[in-house]
């Protein structure tokens, strides 16, 4: 069986259920696989930690902690309080989601018109086209309004971090932050030998699923419905690979030969204008005869191969 990729249960099914229609013959297996992910901090007092930081994590950190304090101030409760520290960090946080929006998608009318003028040169006197100064004002506009979304993500990431380890307590009446709070920030560097390097290590299990399919089957790669070549193009390359090497096994002499001619026609090398396509199943050869013996095509006795069509 030829292994055609790893999947969650859901998408596992919607690609065998592609595969069934064209007629192939799919083995779905269920796992459990696991991922082990380490993620590097720094931890220690406010005043501690500020005198190891830069002046922009500084800036960027106090910012965020004053922010956490206002809204906290002004009654925020567990429920509310990540949107009210997001809109205190941008006010116009959803403005700028609609424009991030509009600005990436290819239907947009304002850069559509741009779109559509002249390729971009430069005129006689040097100066940047119209259709150039377009191009960078919106790679400028989308840089501004990235930045400040990411910068909102950072703030709630660090917010709450803040009063996980500061053991914030919701309910209670003068629950307040403390003058000097921990903190715990990221710490690019992931120097594990920092006075206040701290690590969180997370160890997750899911459920996955196995798609495979008989090599034979991929004969039938054209009977594809045109969806799954979009949503799955890698897929669909490999069983289109496949199908050229059952393809070019199929060609042989249609009599009697032995495993090493039948192996021979398991490798090719197709170019086209330059562009050279190599195609190796010589390792797999028998898996490949296994198949086609089980559907009928082949009888292999030792190294012996008999076509029986």
């Amino acid at each position: 069986m030829f292994l055609l990729g790893v999947y969650y249960e859901d998408e596992a099914r919607d690609v065998a259920d592609y595969l069934k229609d064209a007629g192939m013959k799919v083995d779905i297996k269920t796992f459990t696989a696991s991922n082990v992910e380490t993620s590097y901090f720094l931890e220690g007092r406010m005043s501690e930690l500020f005198a190891v930081l830069t002046e922009e994590d500084k800036q960027d950190y106090g910012r965020y902690l004053a922010a956490l304090r206002k809204v906290l101030a002004e009654g925020a409760g567990e429920d509310d309080w990540s949107d009210r520290l997001a809109d205190e960090i941008d006010p116009n946080r959803e403005e700028n989601r609609e424009k991030l929006l509009d600005l990436l998608s290819e239907h947009s009318p304002k850069w559509k018109q741009a779109e559509q003028k002249s390729p971009g040169e430069s005129n006689q006197s040097g100066e940047a086209s119209p259709s150039e100064d377009a191009d960078q004002a919106k790679e400028e506009a989308e840089s501004r309004v990235i930045k400040t979304l990411v910068d909102v993500t950072n703030a709630r990431s660090f917010a709450e971090l803040a009063l996980e380890r500061n053991n914030f307590r919701w309910g209670e009446d003068g629950a307040a932050l403390p003058d000097d709070p921990i903190l715990r920030v990221r710490d690019e560097s992931e120097d594990e030998e920092a006075p206040m390097s701290r690590t969180t290590t997370t160890f997750s299990v899911e459920p996955r699923a196995i798609i495979f399919v008989d090599e034979y089957y991929s004969v039938l790669v054209d009977e594809l419905d045109d969806d799954f070549r979009d949503e799955y193009p890698t897929e669909y390359s490999r069983l289109n690979f496949l199908a050229k090497i059952v393809g070019s096994l199929e060609d042989g002499t249609q009599g009697k030969e032995d495993m090493d001619s039948f192996c021979e026609r398991s490798q090719m090398k197709m170019e086209i204008k330059g562009n050279i396509l190599e195609l190796d199943a010589s390792d797999a050869v028998e898996e490949l005869a296994r198949s086609m013996e089980k559907n009928g095509v082949i009888k292999v006795k030792g190294d012996r191969i008999k076509w029986k069509r």
